[in-house]
């Protein structure tokens, strides 16, 4: 499936541990069940995961003295308008970590209709990288997602989309390097967005993984205790 990326990158070191100094944004988030306060200093940042997309274009043009002068065009490419239940639920932008060798990382932002297109489950994972269940269980997943998405007739059918509990930006980044899916960005997932779908699907404790087909329809909430009951995936849709 081709997945388009918006050339919104960020490039980091991961030295693959969760108490890194790596820093490529400085958030304080202050959260509670009203408010949630968040701060952003960005680093090292080239766009906004908000913004159109900006291009040159070098064009000759005639100034009033008679004279050849190139100008700069910028052209402001938009956004396709996206609906649907997923636009709804998780917004319109996702993103996904690529590694690009041992110590760099780019991160896309992908538009959601067009990154979750084909995929027939949608598994919402509430995690933290201060929980240690959800340290525990996160491994356990990343295998049982691989392996989903290797069944024959069923390849690439399964996606996950990752609800970060973190509490700022730098353990958000560290602890997403270990996983092979896709998050909702920091800031919507540490702010309203993840408050709401938290409440939505009744997350009382993290890890927490719920299940959706591929209408936005609930199959379950219990997929943490579900998935660890049948790790070879018998009973998963």
């Amino acid at each position: 499936m081709k997945t388009t990326s918006i050339p919104y990158l960020i490039y980091l070191l991961l030295p693959w541990i969760f108490t890194s100094n790596v820093v490529i944004a400085q958030e304080t988030v202050t959260e509670s069940e009203a408010t949630t306060t968040t701060t952003t200093t960005a680093e090292s940042v080239v766009g906004s995961p908000s913004s159109s997309t900006t291009t040159t274009a070098e064009e000759e043009g005639t100034t009033s003295g008679g004279g050849d002068q190139g100008e700069k065009v910028v052209v402001q490419e938009e956004k396709p308008v996206q609906v649907g239940p997923f636009i709804d639920l998780f917004g319109p932008e996702l993103y996904s970590l690529e590694l690009l060798d041992e110590s760099r990382a780019k991160l896309n932002v992908n538009y959601t209709n067009e990154v979750l297109a084909g995929k027939k489950v949608i598994g919402l994972y509430f995690s933290a990288d201060w929980c240690g269940p959800c340290r525990q269980f996160t491994p356990d997943l990343v295998n049982f997602y691989k392996r989903m998405n290797n069944r024959r007739g069923k390849k690439d059918q399964f996606e996950i989309i990752w609800v970060s509990r973190c509490r700022d930006s730098n353990a958000y980044v560290q602890y997403f390097a270990h996983m092979p899916w896709l998050a909702l960005p920091a800031e919507e997932a540490m702010g309203e967005r993840g408050q709401w779908l938290s409440q939505k699907y009744k997350t009382k404790g993290i890890p927490h993984l719920v299940l959706l087909d591929d209408l936005g329809n609930t199959i379950t909430i219990d997929g943490r205790t579900k998935i660890p009951q049948d790790k070879t995936g018998i009973g998963f849709p």
